[in-house]
């Protein structure tokens, strides 16, 4: 059979060497387009850094909500793209909250109730921060994950472990970063005590000249 009649077999009958090519090819294609099954996840634990914020972003998504999605450039995502989740069966689940510190992420209730301390109101950028600037009564800036008070982030991804095992999809990965916004604190109300005690003596403990080049506590 020449060429041209394989193709004209082709054509008409679907018959000839294209017919094994065809099916390679749809074997191919199908094994590319198969979806994994998820396997595993991918825990993410953190403040703005795993979240993903900035400032820049929060302002061109705040009209229309705050998306989530919209923050989806930072480390974690990379880090999650770099899994190959598709072709793993990995799956993402990002705790992140902007302006969380060590205390807020224990929380308030359980957890801070077992460690013997106060702890701190749990994320305040999605469960407060909204109504406090002006939002509508019950507004909520979204997060990846949603998690609401008085559960805390650590509250929350104590409970994701113990289901993702149950369910078959094990944390085989965790990320965390905490601490950036717990020295953002702490030298917020340091500068507030010693702008006090200038107010009031016209001098601070700490020293200093003037209550402007002061701004540790020690």
């Amino acid at each position: 059979m020449t060429a041209t009649s394989d193709a004209k077999a082709c054509k008409h009958w679907g018959s000839g060497p294209c017919a094994s090519e065809t099916a390679v090819s749809a074997r191919f294609a199908s094994s590319a387009g198969a979806v994994v099954p998820v396997t595993s996840s991918y825990l993410a634990l953190g403040d703005s850094l795993a979240f993903g914020y900035s400032q820049q972003l929060f302002n061109e998504n705040e009209a229309i909500g705050d998306p989530a999605i919209a923050f989806e450039h930072g480390y974690v995502n990379v880090y999650f793209t770099y899994q190959k989740p598709k072709l793993n069966g990995m799956q993402l689940q990002n705790n992140g909250c902007p302006g969380e510190t060590t205390d807020s992420m224990i929380g308030n209730a359980g957890l801070a109730a077992a460690f013997g301390i106060p702890g701190e109101a749990p994320c305040k950028y999605h469960n407060t921060e909204a109504e406090e600037k002006g939002g509508p009564p019950g507004f909520k800036l979204p997060l990846h994950h949603t998690y609401n008070a008085p559960q805390s982030q650590l509250e929350n991804a104590l409970e994701t472990l113990a289901v993702d095992k149950l369910t078959g999809k094990p944390v085989t990965l965790l990320t965390l970063n905490i601490g950036a916004n717990d020295e953002l604190h702490s030298i917020g109300k340091c500068k507030a005590e010693i702008t006090e005690e200038w107010t009031k003596e016209g001098k601070s403990k700490y020293g200093g000249a003037t209550p402007n080049n002061r701004s540790t506590c020690a």
